[in-house]
């Protein structure tokens, strides 16, 4: 479930965006989003494992999507503001280190084993390790899920013209 989880962020900016910052809701935002959202809802109804429904998972998924969801509507709000870029990428960077640090050692053997190449095929390692350990095999549902939301964030960047 927490697959299709984290592709709600960005329609949470959208959404949030258009009420909190007054950025509105153009023609292409109204029909792409929720055919994204669709898309979503598909891989979810799919994602499952043998257990049955991962609840922490799925919290956790929906805590790290709100949770990016915010800091962009943050990051967006201060930028309009007059915040200087430079500052708030530093302070963002800062406290995903703090965040991180815990995991510093295990961090530091990852990288001094690493092959040069390793960080060019982290999405293929990543689909294939849900395969393998998570048992997370793609189903054409899924499939058509992943294909909705592309649609629906094509749909939405799509720059259509007003009739005079």
């Amino acid at each position: 479930m927490g697959v299709g989880l984290h592709r709600l962020a960005p329609l949470m900016v959208v959404v949030f965006s258009g009420l909190f910052l007054h950025e509105g809701f153009p023609k292409p935002l109204i029909i792409g989003a929720p055919l994204a959202f669709l898309g979503v809802v598909l891989i979810g109804m799919t994602s499952h494992t043998d257990a049955g429904l991962d609840v922490t998972g799925l919290l956790l998924a929906l805590l790290a999507a709100v949770m990016y969801a915010g800091c962009t509507l943050l990051q967006k709000h201060l930028l309009s503001a007059g915040a200087d870029s430079t500052t708030l990428t530093f302070f963002g960077a800062a406290a995903g280190t703090v965040a991180l640090l815990p995991w510093t050692g295990s961090m530091i053997h990852a990288v001094q084993t690493a092959p040069l190449d390793a960080t060019y095929v982290v999405p293929a390692i990543a689909i294939l390790l849900s395969w393998l350990i998570l048992g997370e095999v793609p189903t054409p549902l899924m499939l058509l899920g992943g294909a909705l939301c592309l649609l629906g964030v094509l749909v939405t960047r799509m720059g259509w013209r007003r009739r005079g």
